[in-house]
């Protein structure tokens, strides 16, 4: 019996470890301007919790996204949030006011005001990424590559 204790101590010491030195640091605080309002009912004053640079492939339909979108000018590139909707492969389209992933409704993301448009597909290694406003998303900017992502986000609303 002694040695059984003693090997399931030793089992959960190395658990926490390993959580302490692998799983944290995966997950970091991030912080978008007070003034973003793209996604609506979120407080950009307390920021949020992400897991920090998620592979594509860890990302389902309506997940929230940390990304970057790169200035013109050379300054610091902006960070924004949006919902990941569609994948590399996926055709995104807007019809009738509505944004379709391969012909169906994204999950996250207001309908929008704007013509329809042809089906684009998303290249390999992005994602295509909308937003409550569609302001500064995939809708503007294209689909977003894996560079500019900072983060999946559990909890955006």
């Amino acid at each position: 019996m002694y040695w059984i204790k003693r090997i399931v101590s030793y089992a959960i010491t190395i658990g926490v470890v390993y959580a302490l030195i692998v799983i944290a640091p995966t997950f970091s605080r991030m912080r978008v301007a007070t003034m973003y309002d793209d996604i609506e009912n979120f407080d950009a004053t307390k920021g949020l919790n992400a897991e920090a640079k998620p592979p594509i492939s860890r990302f389902n339909p309506g997940d929230g996204i940390v990304f970057k979108l790169w200035q013109p000018t050379g300054e610091d590139p902006d960070v924004f949030l949006g919902w990941a909707a569609g994948f590399p492969g996926d055709e995104v389209e807007v019809r009738g006011g509505k944004i379709l992933v391969n012909g169906k409704p994204v999950p996250r993301g207001a309908d929008i005001n704007a013509p329809s448009t042809p089906p684009v597909t998303v290249p390999a290694n992005h994602i295509f990424v909308t937003s409550s406003r569609h302001r500064f998303d995939s809708i503007g900017f294209g689909p977003i590559p894996q560079a500019a992502i900072l983060g999946r986000v559990r909890d955006l609303p």
